[in-house]
C-alpha cells in the first residue's frame, strides 16, 4: 500500500502529538510513503511554532530539522503541478474525498487504482530511516 502523509501526519513521526501511534502503525504497514514537496516547508513551520510556544528547546528544534532532512530523501515526494492539482480535484470529485491543495487534514490512503498504478511505477520504496523513526524511543522529540 502507498500511504500518503500530509504535514500533520508527518510531523507526528517526529513530535509526540495525539494520533502518533496511528500514524506510526500506518507507516510500519506501508510499502511506500508519499507526500508533496510543500510538506517540508510546512513541517519546518510546525517545528518552529513549537519552539516559539516553548514546547521544545532550540536544541530540540535543531534535532527535529536534522531528522527531517535525513528522512526526506527516503520519502516519495510528489511535485505539485497544475496537472497534479487538477488530478487531485478529479479524485476528490469521483471519490468524495476532501483535498485542499493536495494536503488533507488527516493521513489519506490513495484510493484511485489508476493513480496508484501510476505512482507505483514512479515512486521509490520507503527508506529505512523513516521506518526506524517509528521504532524510536517515545520521547516528546523523536531522535
Amino acid at each position: 500500500m502507498i500511504l500518503y502523509l500530509d504535514t500533520s501526519a508527518l510531523v507526528k513521526l517526529y513530535v509526540d502529538e495525539p494520533g502518533r501511534e496511528r500514524v506510526e502503525a500506518a507507516v510500519r504497514n506501508a510499502e511506500r510513503i508519499a507526500t508533496v514537496r510543500v510538506t517540508y516547508a510546512e513541517a519546518r513551520a510546525a517545528f518552529a511554532r513549537q519552539r516559539r510556544e516553548r514546547a521544545i528547546t532550540a536544541r530540540d528544534l535543531r534535532t527535529l530539522v536534522r531528522a527531517l532532512d535525513e528522512d526526506w530523501a527516503s520519502l516519495a515526494v510528489v511535485e505539485v503541478t497544475e496537472a497534479s492539482v487538477r488530478a487531485a480535484g478529479d479524485l476528490a470529485e469521483r471519490h468524495a474525498l476532501f483535498v485542499a491543495a493536495y494536503q488533507a487534514k488527516s493521513d489519506v490512503k490513495l484510493v484511485d487504482q489508476q493513480w496508484r498504478r501510476d505512482l507505483q511505477t514512479r515512486l521509490p520504496a520507503i527508506g529505512a530511516a523513516a521506518r526506524k523513526r517509528c521504532r524510536a524511543a517515545t520521547s516528546p522529540v523523536r531522535r
